[in-house]
């Protein structure tokens, strides 16, 4: 499968993987290529597993330490992904990041590292994985929920977020173990600490563009790129802001304010396709709901 030369520079990757002793392995993708399953999903001693990746910075090795430890006591193999650097970007991929001066390099390099991900998917063809950043806290649970969040998603599915809850209204679709439920979201959180992708979703992800927020508020943005995004609540996974700062650093200015105060009628035409007239109703209603509520309690005079 021919590779976009914007992503040629991300061609040597690094790897970390438990061994049938439970030892962690390390090495470049050149020499274990072959050890990766490129089914949906395969079986180990722990049940059934979805392929999975981590990002890490190469300068960064307790967090390394860190997400290693707990995908090895949850029995995950995953496979390590050197972060890109957002100071230092090769020139092609650079060129994607021309609009996105109100970024920081943590952002840019956040986004850079996902997207070099992504490259990785739709080369060697994978059908779905699981995708997690340094600081992610895994729950238990996350074992013995995939195997049937894998086997009840459509055949359309792009991204499964398992991270940051939704403060708006969401549709339930199907219940899942561990007392989670699958749902569609009527407004996406931001976040990229664990999510789910598919192969159609990591190409729709790949699109050429130029890049202007950062990865998880494109994600967040799902009729940019014609995303069909599902959730589970509650969470999987959250940050481990407390025992690790974010390597990100700040949040940017976002997308510039003219971009956020125009009203677009491709979110409204998005929400409805994937939520269905009844539940778009509702939700909207949920929401208005919700939203007088929190106003009027802070209406409230202070005793």
């Amino acid at each position: 499968m021919q590779q976009s030369a914007a992503y040629a520079a991300f061609a040597v990757l690094h790897y970390s993987r438990v061994d049938e002793r439970g030892r962690i392995v390390s090495g470049t993708i050149d020499e274990v290529g072959h050890c990766f399953n490129t089914s949906p999903a395969y079986e180990g001693e722990g049940g059934v597993m979805i392929p999975t990746f981590y990002i890490n910075l190469d300068r960064h090795p307790d967090r390394r330490a860190f997400i290693e430890k707990q995908l090895t006591e949850i029995g995950i193999i995953a496979e390590r992904i050197s972060g890109v650097d957002g100071r230092h970007l090769p020139p092609d991929i650079a060129k994607c990041f021309s609009f996105a001066n109100h970024l920081t390099d943590g952002e840019v390099g956040c986004a850079a590292s996902h997207l070099k991900v992504w490259q990785i998917i739709v080369d060697r063809d994978v059908p779905a994985s699981l995708i997690l950043e340094d600081d992610a806290l895994l729950s238990a649970a996350i074992a013995n929920v995939l195997p049937t969040l894998l086997s009840t998603l459509p055949s359309d599915w792009d991204i499964v977020r398992l991270c940051r809850t939704s403060k708006r209204a969401v549709r339930p679709i199907a219940k899942l173990p561990e007392g989670r439920m699958l749902v569609r979201y009527s407004r996406v959180p931001v976040g990229a600490a664990g999510y789910l992708v598919s192969r159609s979703g990591a190409v729709k992800l790949l699109r050429p563009r130029h890049i202007d927020c950062p990865c998880d508020i494109e994600i967040a943005h799902p009729w940019r790129l014609g995303l069909s995004v599902f959730g589970v609540e509650p969470i999987l996974i959250t940050q481990a802001r407390s025992v690790i700062p974010s390597s990100i650093g700040n949040r940017g200015a976002g997308l510039p304010t003219w971009k956020r105060a125009l009203p677009d009628p491709a979110r409204i035409i998005h929400n409805l396709r994937q939520l269905g007239p009844y539940w778009w109703v509702r939700c909207l209603a949920l929401n208005a709901t919700r939203h007088l509520r929190q106003h009027n309690e802070q209406s409230l005079p202070q005793l």
